[in-house]
């Protein structure tokens, strides 16, 4: 069983590759899903926990904190049919430009700050654009807050956990996922 459960896990994705998979499910299981559905978002958001394992005691949390209160602004715009314009270019451009973040490293997070608010403004709308139209906005929203909050936290555990080179390693690694998006 224990030698399936990665294969299973990895491929449980292809089953909301269909249309019309979210209707069914409650409006807060939707939302907890939508950031795993992409290579795109679960990238950026496990970065940006990593750009935090940079940092030490509650500035660890910033990075994620600026993502997410964006993100649910941009998600609320998003549901209201108010679309960013060229969204999915922006969303392929964060994960360029985490990676390099990650890469450099000594950039002041009062620079990276406002960067990370419009990563989580452009990868917001897209959930709010994405949402089911049956869906509860209070629980969809709060679905996908939390999933990505725990793509955030891990991000931050395993960049404390590895050493640092790693951690810069994985930039370029996110920087090269850009090639295929």
């Amino acid at each position: 069983m224990k030698k399936y459960l990665p294969f299973a896990l990895g491929f449980s994705g292809l089953v909301f590759a269909h249309p019309g998979h979210l209707h069914t499910v409650n409006s807060f299981s939707a939302g907890f899903v939508h950031p795993f559905t992409g290579i795109d978002h679960m990238a950026v958001m496990i970065a940006i926990g990593l750009l935090g394992s940079y940092l030490t005691g509650k500035k660890s949390f910033a990075p994620a904190i600026s993502f997410l209160s964006f993100m649910t602004v941009g998600a609320f715009l998003g549901m209201l049919g108010l679309p960013v314009p060229f969204v999915e270019t922006g969303i392929v451009l964060s994960v360029a430009l985490i990676g390099m973040i990650l890469l450099v490293k000594n950039i002041k997070l009062s620079y990276i700050l406002p960067l990370i608010g419009l990563f989580g403004f452009v990868h917001g709308n897209a959930h709010g654009i994405e949402a089911p139209q049956t869906a509860n906005t209070i629980l969809y929203t709060l679905g996908f807050i939390l999933s990505t909050s725990v793509l955030h936290l891990s991000g931050i555990l395993f960049g404390k956990a590895i050493k640092e080179k790693f951690v810069r390693l994985s930039g370029l690694g996110i920087l090269l996922l850009t090639l295929v998006l």
